[in-house]
């Protein structure tokens, strides 16, 4: 399970807190959206730090691909050489896989031909200039779940925990809809 975890910086006898959001990389999108609307409407400063198909069809273009882009040092990379492990197909995969540093560069590297197929998390890949094939079977298919929490130590938990709240209005899962993630 992956965290997003809350570190304040502190600011003495000031109203706005400056809040340091430390998330994973799939929530990039999402929470640079709504935390520019966060800090409209609350004043306070967020400073983001991102960390980082059906089986025998799903195994066929696996082996057929010439080169796929993960992210192997990632959650998701994880998941996905265990889906490669699972497939019965991880050696055919090591020659292939092209590991990236970055979502970015799985996107970008796909994107200009440089590799055949990406495979990540599908709200990176859904973009300008890809063509997504769709996500892994249910039986193979491992969510991602993204919590929330204010640090123990904080000074500015009250700005901490709106932030928190606003993450869970109906805006802020339609925003989180809207990138290819499902809300919970």
């Amino acid at each position: 399970m992956l965290g997003l975890a809350l570190v304040l910086s502190p600011i003495a006898n000031l109203k706005a807190a400056e809040l340091k959001i430390l998330a994973g990389g799939a929530m990039t999108g999402p929470l640079k959206e709504l935390g520019a609307q966060f800090e409209s409407a609350s004043g306070h400063k967020l400073v983001f730090r991102f960390g980082t198909t059906p089986e025998d069809a799903l195994k066929q273009t696996l082996l057929k691909a010439q080169s796929i882009a993960t992210i192997p040092a990632s959650a998701t990379g994880t998941q996905v050489l265990r889906v490669f492990e699972t497939l019965g197909i991880s050696e055919a995969m090591k020659a292939k896989t092209k590991a990236q540093p970055t979502p970015a560069q799985v996107v970008q590297v796909v994107a200009n031909g440089e590799v055949e197929l990406g495979v990540f998390l599908l709200n990176i890949l859904t973009v300008p200039g890809l063509d997504v094939v769709g996500p892994f079977p249910v039986e193979l298919q491992q969510e991602v779940v993204f919590t929330a929490a204010v640090a123990a130590d904080t000074k500015e938990a009250v700005a901490a925990k709106a932030f928190i709240i606003y993450l869970t209005t109906p805006a802020a899962a339609a925003a989180i809809k809207a990138k290819g993630m499902k809300p919970g």
